[in-house]
């Protein structure tokens, strides 16, 4: 009514309210649509590839799903191995519970590389996957002939990594969410009393 503008920081949560208000029904509909495509993709072969693939690739959540998808596998595989079974039906056993089509798929690389003569370290090196002390491991064991019990040492080194990412991560991300929640709150507040301080200089400058 005096002509003056509102601040920055209120036209801000001014326009989204409208925005909101106005296109509810839109983003409604555009959320539940890109929920229900996510969830069509990861049932196929080639989304769940590729969902598994950008999880792995985003810092901290990446390496406690690969140190859990690994310590799985090399669970399973221990434990197979450990009851005589043979190396390949063992490998493709082991990365079906696995949790993670890249490893998965690595692994069956793997298998067949075992299938076709290659030593099981050669095998798991070839695919790029799996790191170089985790080759060299199983290539020690090899030569020792305790491979399924290098596969279950491992396995309880991948769980402990696990613990350790996923214990600073939530270190790191418990205080980042309480900021942002602080600093939505408190622009919420400045977006509700700067128009009240300006207002005696809209008004005497009126």
């Amino acid at each position: 009514d005096f002509g003056a503008n509102l601040p920055a920081i209120t036209m801000f949560w001014i326009g989204i309210s409208e925005f909101v208000r106005q296109k509810f029904g839109f983003v409604v509909m555009t959320l539940c649509g890109a929920i229900v495509l996510i969830a069509l993709a990861g049932r196929t072969h080639q989304g769940r590839y590729a969902s598994h693939w950008l999880r792995l690739k985003i810092w901290g959540v990446g390496q406690a799903f690969n140190a859990a998808s690994m310590a799985r596998f090399c669970r399973s595989l221990g434990v197979l191995l450990s009851g005589k079974a043979p190396v390949d039906s063992s490998i493709e056993l082991a990365s079906a519970t696995c949790g993670n089509a890249v490893l998965e798929a690595a692994a069956l690389d793997a298998m067949e590389s075992v299938r076709s003569g290659t030593r099981l370290a050669l095998a798991f090196e070839m695919t790029g996957y799996f790191s170089g002390l985790f080759c060299w491991l199983i290539q020690v064991s090899e030569d020792r002939g305790d491979t399924h019990q290098a596969f279950l040492d491992l396995a309880k080194t991948y769980d402990e990594r696990f613990s350790r990412y996923s214990h600073a991560m939530m270190s790191i991300l418990g205080p980042i969410i309480l900021f942002v929640m602080a600093l939505i709150v408190v622009s919420v507040i400045l977006s509700l009393y700067l128009p009240i301080f300006s207002l005696a200089d809209a008004i005497s400058g009126q």
